[in-house]
């Protein structure tokens, strides 16, 4: 690790007390490193799409012991977010400790799947490339102004089985109940470990914050536990250190409701707890990440099962409909085959055509934010949007597809229009690819190819490497 600015670094411990008693068995000496460690940069790492070969990676890496997919950048210097890998979605750029709560998922193809506070993304695109493209994630963020950054993660992982929601916990478990094979609860929490990127202050470690996160993860984990299925496994994670947050949060619930046990991971036992066996402890100062919590739950199989409720229509949801004016076939953009294409509901939620793939979830049209993007549907005219130029939707794909060398592709991450070769045969919208990877649309006009990136994931400090 490297120091930040001596001036933020702390002058005591005095707030190790959060840990209890018995500091979760750190001496003295491990006490004041771990204080150190706060404010110090953890190194960079990355999880690797399960599409991609680790060969494939554009710098060296070291192995993450507690993920499969996860590894450390091996020269502090490099940005991973500056390679053309990245804008393709070959990585997520993600701290190595948020990858434990993804091992705990372990999840199976075919499994119903919910990321209860989704955004913004890191988790639930690991979800889905443990689903490999069967089963269905519901990603769920109670913030709207998320939502955007959560959609385009989604998307750029490139599979197609899954749908965001806009809803609280209380919301999902009445709509949802005995719903899903695993349900992953990243919650909200002081963010004791995010102090040493600077994104927390020291406030986290007063006795008044830890209560009042802890209140509200009490309330989400009861209603989280409602969304599982007898047989199903609640994970449940934090990025804090503070006991009441993590180990006495598990313990509540499982001494109110006997349905539920521990299941711990054989694997993980080197970061158990001390406090709570077959829960999971990452430091700052042992283990190169930013520090964090993590333990996995299952569900009696035995277990009372739900009533599901009457289905339900809120005023933003008169605005979709399933029987649409326009269809995939008047999509010009887009080439599709009627047989796979059943694979999906086509849905539009205001001006916009969204494709929703099929699953078991009840009335799930009517609860969902999106499905996938695929069209604009302006008064005059349609437009593509950023999902159906990257989403793996079978025989459903791009009409047109250009691809780009190096120099183009970096010029087009960073929002530039492309001078393309003057015998170019296409006009309109094309599908941008970069050494077989979608980037987005573009749009051919003449020798030159306008650029649709949206302008959130456009990159204007990548670099040609």
């Amino acid at each position: 690790m490297t120091n930040r600015n001596p001036k933020t670094q702390p002058t005591s411990i005095q707030w190790l007390p959060v840990l209890g008693q018995d500091y979760l068995g750190l001496d003295s000496v491990e006490q004041q490193q771990l204080s150190d460690s706060l404010f110090c940069h953890s190194p960079r790492s990355v999880r690797l799409s399960s599409r991609r070969d680790p060969l494939e990676l554009p710098f060296a890496t070291e192995r993450i012991p507690w993920n499969s997919r996860g590894y450390w950048l091996a020269d502090p210097q490099v940005r991973p977010g500056a390679f053309l890998q990245f804008a393709a979605g070959d990585y997520y750029i993600q701290d190595a400790s948020s990858m434990l709560a993804l091992t705990l998922c372990n999840l199976s193809p075919g499994d119903i799947v919910c990321d209860l506070c989704a955004a913004p993304g890191g988790k639930a695109t690991g979800l889905l490339d443990q689903l490999q493209g069967n089963g269905f994630l519901l990603a769920n963020e109670v913030i709207q102004s998320r939502l955007a950054l959560l959609q385009s993660a989604l998307c750029r992982s490139g599979w197609s089985n899954h749908a965001t929601s806009n809803l609280d916990a209380e919301q999902l478990a009445e709509r949802f109940p005995s719903s899903f094979d695993c349900v992953l609860v990243d919650a909200p929490c002081s963010g004791q470990s995010m102090v040493g990127r600077e994104k927390q202050s020291s406030s986290a470690f007063t006795e008044s914050q830890i209560q009042h996160s802890a209140a509200r993860q009490r309330r989400i984990i009861r209603s989280a536990a409602k969304l599982v299925r007898p047989g199903g496994r609640l994970i449940y994670s934090t990025c804090t250190f503070a006991i009441a947050e993590n180990e006495e949060i598990i313990e509540d619930l499982l001494m109110e409701d006997s349905d539920w046990s521990m299941a711990p991971a054989p694997e993980l036992d080197r970061w158990s707890s001390p406090r709570l066996p077959g829960s999971y402890r990452l430091w700052p100062h042992r283990d190169r990440c930013d520090g964090g919590f993590a333990a996995a739950i299952q569900k009696n199989s035995h277990a009372e099962v739900a009533t599901l409720p009457a289905p339900q229509r809120s005023s933003r949801q008169q605005t979709r409909s399933r029987q649409n004016s326009v269809s995939l076939k008047d999509l010009e953009f887009l080439s599709t085959d009627e047989s796979v294409a059943s694979q999906f509901e086509t849905i539009q939620i205001g001006s916009e055509l969204h494709l929703l793939h099929q699953c078991t979830l009840p009335n799930i049209t009517q609860h969902i934010h999106a499905g996938i993007p695929v069209a604009h549907l302006h008064s005059s005219r349609i437009e593509p949007l950023y999902g159906s130029s990257v989403v793996d939707f079978g025989s459903i794909r791009p009409a047109v597809r250009v691809s780009l060398n190096q120099a183009q592709a970096i010029a087009f991450v960073r929002g530039e229009s492309v001078h393309l070769s003057e015998n170019v045969n296409e006009s309109g919208w094309c599908q941008v690819c970069w050494n077989d990877r979608p980037l987005a649309w573009g749009k051919i006009t003449g020798s030159t190819l306008k650029n649709h990136l949206p302008k959130m994931l456009r990159n204007p400090s990548i670099a040609l490497t």
